[in-house]
């Protein structure tokens, strides 16, 4: 019963797939400039060169063959280059991806652990002010957006109370120890887990 429902779950994720793909591409396609606005600050490039490339990026097609030679090539595992770096997007997800899994099962595993027992504490009497007060608190908390509370933390913690720096995973020093490491997960960790400790 369990692998129907999953397998279920995963057909019904396949048009959910080609919606939200083909909704994107076209509203950025509708969004002003185009990916040879960078070109185009150059003084040096001619209209021919400029020609050139549009044609060389499919960009001369209407968009809905634009539209199928992406879906083509990402199919083929090919994702394509990145207009700002001019590198593979695939190796640009690849670096990021251990940095991302590493936040992401820390947001996973604190969740739990401050939600269950919080949990366990409002429920243990119920109609309580203190059942009223958690539920008042978990509703705001799955309320508000992750961005918000991004932005709130950076402000609290790293410009006016100067104990957890703003951004990046390691020191400007330069140097990788493990201290530094969880020092740095300690804020966007807490913005992850903000509305699962909530939900």
């Amino acid at each position: 019963m369990k692998w129907k429902y999953i397998l279920k779950r995963l057909l019904m994720a396949i048009p959910t797939f080609f919606r939200i793909t083909i909704l994107a591409y076209f509203i950025l396609n509708l969004a002003p400039g185009s990916p040879l606005d960078a070109l185009l600050a150059d003084p040096g490039i001619t209209p021919a060169e400029l020609e050139r490339k549009r044609v060389a990026l499919g960009l001369d097609q209407p968009v809905i063959i634009q539209y199928l030679n992406w879906l083509r090539q990402l199919l083929q595992g090919n994702m394509g280059f990145s207009y700002s770096t001019q590198r593979p997007v695939a190796d640009m997800i690849l670096e990021r991806l251990p940095a991302t899994a590493s936040l992401a099962g820390a947001s996973i595993v604190l969740s739990p652990l401050v939600s269950i027992p919080l949990g366990i504490y409002a429920a243990s009497k119920p109609n309580s002010g203190r059942d009223y007060i958690s539920g008042g608190i978990s509703l705001l908390m799955m309320a508000t957006p992750n961005f918000f509370v991004g932005l709130v933390f950076i402000y609290v913690f790293a410009i006016v109370l100067q104990i957890l720096p703003s951004g990046g995973m390691y020191d400007s020093a330069g140097v990788k120890s493990g201290l530094s490491l969880a020092r740095h997960m300690i804020m966007p960790c807490l913005v992850l887990s903000f509305q699962q400790i909530g939900g």
